[in-house]
């Protein structure tokens, strides 16, 4: 089993790549398997509704406490947010943003799964995560 933890922060307030740099430094020492960043860019005519870089960390799910630290380290660094956590392609936790992009059938059943008990490992993360 897999964690894929999704990153996002503006690229305007930022220097993009020391950023970039920064979050791939804490996934490697952390023990992530790979680390990727991407940007996304969109909006309507002339305006842009969004404008930010996108860094995908994928974890084992063995490497509970190093999942748990980075998401720490994570918190700490301003203007860096969780987009998202997936789970063995079912998605664990997602941030407001992120279930706006979701079809209707993902989110109501991502909001149904949320509501179940979770197992200790998946408790562990969803609450270092909601704090």
């Amino acid at each position: 089993m897999e964690y894929s933890i999704d990153l996002s922060f503006h690229l305007d307030n930022y220097s993009v790549n020391e950023t970039i740099e920064q979050i791939k430094g804490l996934a490697e020492y952390y023990n992530c398997i790979s680390c990727r960043a991407e940007f996304e860019i969109g909006g309507k005519h002339r305006g842009l509704t969004r404008n930010h870089s996108v860094v995908t960390a994928l974890f084992e799910s063995e490497d509970l406490y190093g999942m748990v630290l980075f998401i720490r380290e994570i918190k700490k660094m301003r203007g860096v947010y969780i987009e998202s956590i997936i789970k063995d392609n079912c998605v664990f936790y997602a941030s407001k943003y992120y279930i706006t992009l979701m079809s209707k059938d993902k989110v109501a059943e991502y909001k149904k799964r949320k509501t179940k008990t979770y197992d200790d490992t998946d408790s562990i993360l969803f609450k270092e995560v909601r704090n």
